[in-house]
């Protein structure tokens, strides 16, 4: 999702990757 990308930075949700 490309919007994960931007929540990547600050990202709360457990399948979000730190990396992207």
């Amino acid at each position: 999702m490309v919007k994960k990308r931007a929540q990547a930075s600050r990202c709360l949700m457990p399948n979000c990757d730190p990396q992207f």
